[in-house]
């Protein structure tokens, strides 16, 4: 797992992280898909469930983009 040194790696100049919530795609023990959460210890359910929502909405405008964009 990334170090919180790596995480600031992939911010924007000047941007102090201050919590995390991850959801990561991996191959459980008997090598099936699976997903692994992860949310700071001082973050509560309610912060790391809009910031989800959030990114899912900025998702969602990403994919009405490419579809657009699509001609193929």
């Amino acid at each position: 797992m990334d170090t919180p040194d790596q995480i600031s790696d992939l911010l924007p100049e000047g941007f102090i992280p201050l919590g995390i919530v991850v959801g990561i795609k991996c191959l459980n023990e008997e090598g099936e898909m699976s997903l692994a959460t992860y949310r700071s210890p001082d973050m509560s359910a309610w912060e790391a469930w809009g910031i989800l929502m959030t990114v899912a909405e900025d998702m969602r405008g990403d994919l009405r983009v490419r579809e657009v964009g699509d001609d193929d």
